[in-house]
């Protein structure tokens, strides 16, 4: 007679997670051979120097957030702590008109970038405009912005390759702070 050695062990959870993973991989392959016509999703957005401008805010207003912290006339010294709990003590007020200010500019970019949809064929979703240069919203009061088109894109990938820097910088920031709940500097201080 012959022993049958059975696993009544459940399975850990690195051993789900993996597997689950790999299903989804899997599907995701066969998603995208079945619809290959909505590659235009994949690709790099028109709208990632945008995200890299913003990471870059980030990063240094963390940075200053924590360097300031109580010694403004801004907020009267009331706003305290790391960076990441810092926009939580100001007044919800700010929410509103940050809220708009962000809406305001983001409408502003895609009525300039984008054709609108109903000019638009339905298998060329988010469709850009001929004369539209992703970034290039015509705001450059220094008049930082070269003539020559090598060097806007050479300007323009230097620009990515720091929002990209600035987008791992800002992650770092936050994942530090919400470990621990110390600063930046503070952290670098000890």
């Amino acid at each position: 007679m012959r022993k049958v050695f059975v696993n009544t062990e459940r399975p850990s959870l690195h051993t789900v997670s993996l597997s689950l993973v790999i299903l989804q991989i899997i599907y995701f392959i066969v998603y995208l051979k079945k619809f290959s016509h909505l590659m235009y999703f994949f690709t790099i957005p028109p709208h990632i120097d945008m995200i890299g401008r913003v990471a870059m805010l980030a990063t240094v207003g963390f940075l200053v957030g924590e360097a300031v912290e109580s010694k403004t006339v801004l907020f009267n010294g009331e706003i305290t702590g790391p960076a990441i709990d810092q926009l939580l003590q100001v007044n919800p007020i700010l929410y509103c008109l940050l809220g708009a200010l962000i809406a305001k500019a983001e409408v502003n970019r895609a009525e300039a970038g984008w054709v609108e949809p109903s000019k638009v064929r339905y298998d060329q979703p988010g469709k850009l405009r001929d004369e539209y240069v992703p970034g290039n919203l015509g705001f450059d009061p220094l008049g930082l912005m070269p003539a020559d088109e090598e060097e806007f894109f050479t300007m323009q990938t230097k620009e990515l390759q720091n929002g990209r820097l600035a987008m791992l910088a800002a992650s770092g920031f936050m994942a530090q702070e919400l470990v621990n709940h110390k600063g930046i500097i503070e952290n670098l201080m000890n």
